[in-house]
This record gives structure tokens, C-alpha cells and sequence, in this order.
């Protein structure tokens, strides 16, 4: 009887071992799978900042694409207005931001 429960003392040992070997080998799936999913989120952020950077940059170049536009309308209006009365300034033409920076 002492054979057999040495016996399957030793059995309860290799099973101890190999299921120890089974967890640590998860154990670094897990860690791979954490570092990759970090990995993923930290380039998944940059291109979110980059992102948001370009954005930005692409509505102060609109806003300021808007306001030429505005200023070139106006100045279009006002030669308009003038080509109809003969060339004469009309008392409500106003100068446009770019010719009232030129001083002209």
C-alpha cells in the first residue's frame, strides 16, 4: 500500500508540474496580449491627436480663407458700385481690412 500511494503521490506531482507549466505559458500569453493591446492603443491615440491637430489646423485655414473671401467680395462690390456711378466713391463704400492695412 505504501508503493501505491508513493506511486500516485508522484502522479499528483508530474499533474502539479505540468499544469504549473500550462499557467506560466498563459500566463505569458496574457502579458504578449496586454503589451500588444497597449501598443495598439497608444498608436490608436497618436493618430486621435494627430488627427485632432489636423483638424484644427484645417479650420483656422478655413476661417481665414472665409474672411478673405469676405473682404474680396467686399472690395468687388465696392469697384462695382463705383464702375456704376462713373468712378465717383459712394459715401458708404467701406475699405476692405487688406487696403485699410496698406493705407490705400
Amino acid at each position: 500500500e505504501m508503493k501505491e500511494v508513493e506511486r500516485e503521490l508522484r502522479l499528483c506531482r508530474k499533474e502539479r508540474d505540468l499544469l504549473a507549466q500550462r499557467l506560466e505559458s498563459r500566463e505569458r500569453e496574457l502579458e504578449q496580449l496586454q503589451i500588444n493591446h497597449k501598443r495598439l492603443i497608444l498608436k490608436k491615440q497618436k493618430e486621435t491627436d494627430n488627427l485632432a491637430e489636423e483638424i484644427a489646423r484645417r479650420k483656422d485655414t478655413e476661417r481665414e480663407l472665409r474672411l478673405k473671401c469676405r473682404d474680396l467680395t467686399n472690395e468687388l462690390e465696392t469697384f462695382q458700385r463705383r464702375a456704376r456711378t462713373g468712378g465717383r466713391p459712394t459715401p458708404r463704400e467701406p475699405l476692405s481690412r487688406e487696403r485699410k492695412a496698406y493705407g490705400t
